[in-house]
């Protein structure tokens, strides 16, 4: 991805497209002009990169102070460097399931890395709810099972 918005941007990249004209080119000299003309933009910008590598590409566009990053693929995006640096991917107990491998919260407050805690299984809460906040009896509660109000035992009790 190459963020090109702002006009100093743009010009270092037509510099390293190696047509420094259409930086003054009128068809592509703002941001709202070069929105109007974006298919011939993305024609003119992907002639020129579509010869260079990733690493080539980032490398170059870094050099010269443009906003870039490579788009990844799921596999390629988890094993980021930044990944295990910023603590992404995390073990946790999943009660059907046992140990697993999961995706942590992107927001970060200092250094530490909260555990996750698995996200309640179907019917787990139910009754404390429905006590707590309908003010429900147990009566009140199994007739509303029983009638099917409250979904299937197999579900409530987490298999599919």
């Amino acid at each position: 991805m190459i963020a090109a918005p702002k006009e100093k941007f743009w010009t270092r990249l037509t510099e390293i497209l190696g047509d420094a004209e259409l930086a003054t080119n009128p068809q592509f000299r703002t941001l709202a002009d070069r929105q109007s003309n974006s298919s011939e933009v993305i024609a003119i910008i992907e002639t020129v990169i579509a010869a260079l590598t990733v690493a080539h590409r980032v490398e170059l566009l870094s050099a010269a102070a443009i906003p870039c990053e490579p788009v990844h693929s799921v596999a390629d995006a988890l094993n980021d460097p930044r990944v295990d640096a910023r603590h992404m991917i995390l073990e946790a107990d999943h009660p059907l399931d046992g140990r697993i491998k999961t995706i942590a919260s992107p927001v970060k407050m200092g250094n530490e890395t909260l555990a996750p805690t698995p996200a309640p299984q179907r019917g787990e809460h139910t009754e404390s709810v429905l006590r707590e906040w309908a003010k429900l009896d147990t009566e009140a509660i199994d007739r509303a099972r029983v009638g099917g109000a409250l979904g299937s035992l197999a579900a409530d009790a987490g298999t599919p």
